[in-house]
């Protein structure tokens, strides 16, 4: 007889109220591990996984979560959303009505319970994998690539028995789920299933290889693409850089070996050679899942998003004082750092897409930077880390926040559209799993999601892993970083909306954020889903043109909406939308004189325009590779600031309320950022 929590009556009460319930039992676990325990209960059993987590490359985390026996399968495959009860035979599944995403947004709902306070989030949800190319029902991408892996594109199970191991307090707790609806006998076959477990639990351990008995001999990993047909890759992105369609890519290649030890084997080994954050065994019907990340992808926690990048890296010294060393190096490296900078904003603007602002929150609203290029040990490596949160808006879900931030920056690029774009375009085969996320929606609606890194595929006999070997930029100088001094709140005027043209960017929601800290209403519509009489038709009170790739030709109906915009109505153009007010007004966009990719350079102003009441000089981020050209600078505009090379960073119109900047002042990094828009805002009578 085992103790069974909570009482009968209490879940018979929840059931009756329409409401699941979960029932747990507790046992020791002083004698257990994690593995073993997995062994155990079914480790190849289809529908089974192993969560793990390390910290700092020596602290095994507190929870490790097993699961199994699902009751609800979900994946989706082809265009289709289809689920099963349990079952992962083609024959066992049912397509649903819904397209995918909306599909998907179901089965969360189907699949959620509360959660008592006693239990962590994940004791139960759903758990599996969201593959890289998840986000082409997101986003157009071109998606000519082969596929010969054919795995979903999206799996996740909905298990019956989760087992929580509490590390700290070596206790393992069984969760099972009752849902209304179901058996009159509810709690009695609750009661049945977590006896099942713990009865397994209990047996005796299956005779298991030790890790590290290889075979004699293994054969050597065969790659999708050549030595040469990737050095061609990484020429081919980084022109693409040098043309301004893009900061940076993130091209890969897939490597095959055949793996005769089992998946679990596989993971095995893994846990012990690189323990990572992110430790995970997903067994599926004819292939695993195993990997070992060091990176979230999205976390939503008691309505909080955080996105937290990871760019910049050093083997770990074999001694403190090596250690320190190698830190002291790292964040030293202009490279590393301006790839990271990049990075940053990039997780400001996808944690800025689904957060609150200021504005509609004062006490919590706001993207959030809680740290910043702080540098975290692992077990074989060092990283430059930073800590992105935001509040969830309240008619937003787990969901929209995941799909705010996947696929990350970290193995697509920047600005992510036009760098999937050219993956799509360079590599192969579709990524599938690499690249995308593993974690749980937790049935309290919680999210925890890590990058595909380090991860591979085992099906029929051969590992599949993905790796990117390259980051495609340019290179990089050194850059220091200087947060704005805090404003005065602006006086307000009556809800002044300003229309935002997203030119398909990385950073849009970067400025959206902070105009709204400054007290603007932002509407954005990227520059091929509104007409230009559709645009001025929401009669805004100021249009901005957003950063964005390519040249002004390609930005939609940006230089169309410049022209036909009404003598009196405020532009501000930032990047991509500076290029295109000067080629508007007849100037040249040609080649800038250096690639400025992440990197800071000294802003020289004029003092006038924007830059009123702004220093003479202060550092901008500058994230671009074009420029307007000095020699057929139009005469109708002024320049009111650049570098001491001479490349225009600042324009204005002489007799109209038009404005353009090259660098990025919503970059963490520029100085007086949040000042020099709120001038922008003065001008067009937003703020007094």
């Amino acid at each position: 007889m085992i103790a069974i929590e909570p009482a009968r009556e209490v879940v018979d009460a929840g059931l009756a109220e329409g409401r699941a319930q979960l029932i747990w039992t507790r046992r020791v676990s002083d004698l257990e591990t994690p593995v073993s325990a997995l062994l155990k209960l079914g480790s190849d059993v289809p529908g089974t996984f192993l969560l793990e987590s390390v910290q700092g490359g020596d602290w095994r985390g507190r929870y490790s979560i097993i699961g199994l026996a699902p009751d609800l399968v979900f994946r989706i495959r082809d265009g289709r959303a289809e689920r099963s009860a349990g079952g992962f035979d083609d024959a066992d599944f049912a397509t649903m009505d819904e397209p995918p995403l909306e599909a998907f947004r179901r089965i969360v709902t189907e699949s959620a319970a509360q959660i008592p306070p006693t239990l962590p989030p994940p004791s139960a949800g759903l758990f599996g994998y969201l593959s890289y190319d998840m986000v082409r029902y997101v986003e157009k991408l071109p998606d000519t690539a082969p596929d010969p892996l054919a795995l979903p594109e999206a799996l996740m199970v909905r298990p019956t028995i989760v087992a929580v191991f509490d590390n700290v307090a070596s206790e393992i707790t069984f969760v099972t789920v009752a849902r209304p609806g179901s058996a009159t006998s509810a709690y009695d076959e609750a009661t049945a299933r977590l006896t099942r477990a713990v009865d397994a639990l209990e047996s005796r351990l299956p005779a298991t290889r030790p890790v590290g008995s290889a075979p004699a001999s293994r054969a050597e990993p065969i790659s999708n693409t050549t030595p040469a047909e990737y050095r061609d890759m990484v020429e081919r992105a980084r022109a693409y850089a040098s043309a301004g369609d893009i900061f940076q890519v993130v091209p890969s290649q897939r490597f095959s070996a055949p793996l005769p030890e089992s998946p679990l084997a596989l993971y095995r080994a893994l846990r012990r050679i690189n323990p990572s954050p992110f430790l995970f065994y997903l067994q599926f019907n004819g292939f695993a899942v195993v990997g070992s990340s060091p990176e979230i992808l999205v976390r939503v926690r008691d309505g909080v998003v955080t996105i937290r990048p990871i760019a910049g890296t050093r083997p770990r010294g074999k001694t403190p004082a090596e250690d320190a060393a190698l830190e002291e190096e790292l964040l030293a490296d202009p490279k590393e750092r301006s790839e990271h900078l990049m990075l940053l904003d990039l997780g400001r603007n996808d944690v800025g897409r689904v957060a609150t602002t200021k504005r509609q929150s004062n006490k919590d609203g706001g993207v959030r930077v809680t740290q910043q290029f702080h540098v975290e040990r692992y077990s074989h490596v060092m990283h430059i880390v930073s800590n992105v949160e935001g509040k969830l808006k309240p008619e937003l879900d787990a969901l929209d926040a995941l799909f705010a931030g996947h696929p990350a920056g970290t193995v697509s690029g920047a600005p992510k559209v036009r760098a999937m774009e050219i993956i799509d375009e360079l590599e192969k085969h579709r990524r599938g799993v690499y690249g995308g996320g593993v974690g749980y929606i937790s049935a309290a609606g919680d999210l925890d999601t890590c990058i595909a890194l380090r991860t591979g595929i085992v099906k029929d006999g051969m590992l599949r892993r993905c790796t990117r070997r390259a980051r495609c930029s340019a290179r990089r100088r050194r850059r220091g970083d200087s947060p704005d001094p805090p404003l005065s709140p602006p006086a307000l005027k009556d809800c002044a909306m300003i229309l935002m043209i997203d030119n398909y960017d990385s950073f849009t929601y970067n400025l959206v954020h902070y105009l709204e800290e400054l007290g603007a209403d932002v509407v954005v519509r990227r520059n091929d889903k509104i007409t230009v009489a559709d645009a001025l038709a929401l009669k805004p009170q100021a249009i901005i043109l957003s950063p964005g790739p390519c040249t002004p030709n390609e930005a939609g109906i940006c230089l169309d909406l410049i022209a036909a915009a009404p003598e009196n109505m405020p532009i501000l153009g930032v990047c991509l939308g500076h290029q295109a007010i000067g080629q508007a007004f007849g100037g040249d966009v040609v080649r800038a004189g250096a690639i400025m990719h992440g990197k800071l350079s000294t802003i020289r102003s004029h003092g006038r325009g924007l830059f009123a009441g702004l220093p003479a000089a202060f550092e901008g981020t500058r994230y671009h590779s074009l420029a307007v050209a000095r020699d057929t600078f139009p005469d109708v505009l002024n320049i009111d600031a650049e570098t001491a090379d001479g490349e225009v960073m600042g324009l204005s119109h002489k007799t109209r309320p038009i404005f353009g900047v090259q660098f990025h002042p919503e970059s963490i990094a520029s100085e007086h950022g949040h000042a020099l828009l709120r001038n922008f805002l003065v001008a067009a009578g937003v703020v007094a």
